[in-house]
């Protein structure tokens, strides 16, 4: 098989060709996307915030391979998240999201003018395990910021509008692309992740501190018998963050688990026959 990830970069901003965008390319044929929120972000509107952290699950933490960084702070939008069929925040009408379905599919586009959970073509309301937004799309087909927004997020005072950044975007195939630039604009982010092929992008969060995407792996807690890799050294988080305390949300990578749905008293295994390339 194919590897599950693929990085490059990008320079798309001619006036600073110094300033990179860093892309990863999720093969998701292999690859399954969840979410997670954190330990404060999202504020729900009733009951607790996110655990934080990865699941404890051992069906599930071994086969994570990623993780990187999700969205804005509750106070900086008020954005759209449900986890598991809990709502933490109601979705807002028109903004970029991502869902999560119960049979593993992931989507991306522009929510409707609905406050509520549904109201997607072609997408039953049951259906949608869990979702979040952040802002207006960054890409929609061919065209980067196609609402014309001019204020992409807060940067620190006395800076410019060139800071860490981070998106995701999907390309026809399906496959989704993380971005991260060091130093760079909402504009110049939207250009990288066209560039890549994608035809719908979200800008997650930004400023340092706030962004990152590690590799894992994952055996055991216990003993802290796990591995985790920033993708560079440029980032500013640690590379505990996700695996034991995330004061905000994030999403993770898990090795799609092929095996059909359990039964009682069946034991699947994996056929030892030579199986053909990928056509």
């Amino acid at each position: 098989a194919p590897a599950y990830f693929y990085t490059t970069w990008v320079k798309p901003d001619a006036k600073r060709p110094y300033a990179k965008i860093l892309l990863v390319a999720m093969d998701m044929r292999q690859l399954d996307l969840g979410m997670e929120a954190g330990s404060e972000d999202p504020k729900p509107l009733t009951g607790p915030p996110g655990v934080g952290r990865v699941p404890r699950d051992p069906n599930v933490y071994p086969r994570i391979a990623a993780c990187f960084n999700g969205g804005f702070k509750t106070e900086h939008g008020n954005y759209g998240m449900m986890l598991n069929k809990r709502v933490l925040l109601p979705p807002q009408p028109g903004a970029a999201s991502v869902i999560l379905t119960k049979d593993g599919r992931v989507g991306m586009g522009s929510w409707g003018s609905n406050t509520t959970i549904g109201g997607i073509t072609d997408i039953e309301k049951d259906d949608i395990v869990s979702m979040r937004q952040n802002l207006d799309p960054l890409v929609d087909s061919d065209k980067v910021n196609p609402s014309n927004r001019g204020q992409w997020g807060f940067v620190l005072p006395g800076t410019s509008m060139q800071t860490e950044r981070t998106g995701l975007c999907v390309t026809n195939a399906g496959h989704l692309i993380y971005a991260w630039g060091e130093e760079t604009s909402a504009t110049s982010l939207g250009k990288a992740m066209k560039a890549a092929g994608c035809v719908y992008a979200m800008h997650l969060d930004m400023t340092p501190h706030h962004t990152g995407f590690m590799y894992t792996t994952i055996n055991a807690f216990k003993g802290k018998d796990y591995k985790s890799e920033l993708l560079t050294s440029k980032m500013g988080i640690d590379t505990d963050r996700y695996l034991l305390y995330a004061p905000k949300d994030f999403f993770f990578m898990t090795v799609h688990d092929p095996k059909p749905p359990a039964l009682e008293g069946v034991t699947w295994e994996a056929d030892p026959g030579t199986q053909p390339a990928p056509s």
